[in-house]
């Protein structure tokens, strides 16, 4: 276990050492000096993750009000998208955090991909 440890904290500082991952770290620097865009964009953040999410924990009760409450809720959402991503700063951000949850996602998938262990395709 130590060694897969040290191998984990030298994939961590090759990924702090990557022009992606120094972008997110200076558009989140950019983005902090801005107080109260910055809590307006963790609210929508937070917001627009437990909408997706939350979908399969009431389909079985009422689907016909579920559906009409989630489409409004999507739709404030999408505005509020548009809105964020008006502002520079926001929309750098969010492209710097884009692009680093895909460095990361690549990761993860060639990690999964090179140990042999039945993953169904989805």
């Amino acid at each position: 276990m130590d060694e897969i440890n040290e191998k984990i904290r030298d994939l961590l500082d090759a990924i702090y050492r990557t022009d992606i991952y120094q972008d997110y770290k200076e558009q989140e620097k950019l983005l902090f000096e801005q107080p109260e865009l910055c809590e307006r964009l963790k609210k929508f953040r937070g917001d627009n993750f437990r909408l997706q999410n939350q979908s399969g924990l009431w389909d079985s009760f009422h689907p016909e009000l579920l559906h009409s409450e989630l489409t409004e809720e999507a739709a404030a959402m999408y505005q509020e998208s548009r809105t964020l991503r008006s502002h520079e700063v926001c929309n750098a951000y969010l492209d710097a955090e884009l692009a680093l949850c895909k460095l990361l996602q690549r990761i993860a998938c060639q990690i999964c991909d090179g140990i042999d262990i039945d993953v169904p395709q989805i």
